[in-house]
């Protein structure tokens, strides 16, 4: 039975780094398809679990390669459909990886003037495919600095190619690091993230936020 009403109720400012580097378009992994269905499909199914509004969770994003870039900030969209509407036309421009600038931008999206909120959970989320090949030892002391601002780190790699110990070292505590052998996997890895990340703001609404994934995860199997 699923819980009726809103889901994950506790308010949140949620931050999504996407990696855009050239390899996850790769034809071998499955090229344009990997970014446009998979990646932007496990960002869109992850923000319509939560009530997107002012006063309820807000969702940021940014893209990284050897750059990071706002793709828009925490306060851009206050409702869910315009929110899931924009993230399924964010474009990919390829290039290296860089997870320590991405993980200095997500950082300063998390302040006032970008939107963020001082009374809510804090919570980055950061998806890759690869390891990083610049600011490499840069990597782990900018995730402590994120740590250190109250900001709660979960990382997502996808295929062989990621540093897996490394991103366990990122994340807030290893078992918020999750592991996709393919980019076919995300739908799975999604479920398990709703999971860790809804107890850690109330722990009451798992099951909504398992049955409005669930429902979600179906309607894009259908189509």
């Amino acid at each position: 039975m699923c819980i009726a009403g809103p889901v994950c109720r506790s308010k949140a400012d949620i931050v999504l780094a996407l990696d855009q580097s050239s390899s996850i378009v790769q034809q071998e992994w499955g090229g344009m398809v990997n970014w446009e269905t998979e990646v932007l499909g496990f960002a869109r199914r992850l923000a319509g679990a939560f009530p997107i509004h002012a006063t309820q969770t807000q969702v940021g994003v940014l893209k990284f390669n050897q750059t990071a870039e706002i793709v828009f900030n925490l306060n851009r969209y206050g409702d869910g459909p315009s929110l899931v509407n924009a993230i399924g036309n964010i474009p990919i421009w390829g290039g290296d990886t860089n997870i320590a600038i991405a993980l200095r931008t997500a950082r300063d999206m998390f302040t006032q003037s970008h939107g963020s909120r001082s009374d809510v959970h804090k919570i980055l989320i950061l998806v890759t495919d690869g390891t990083a090949n610049l600011e490499e030892l840069n990597t782990i002391p900018e995730a402590r600095r994120t740590k250190e601002a109250g900001i709660k780190i979960y990382t997502v790699g996808i295929t062989h190619q990621v540093d897996q110990d490394q991103l366990s070292d990122i994340a807030s505590r290893p078992d918020y690091f999750f592991y996709a052998a393919n980019f076919g996997q995300l739908n799975r890895v999604l479920q398990d993230l709703i999971a860790q990340s809804c107890p850690g703001m109330e722990r009451s609404v798992l099951l909504a936020c398992r049955c409005l994934l669930n429902r979600l995860v179906a309607k894009e199997d259908i189509k």
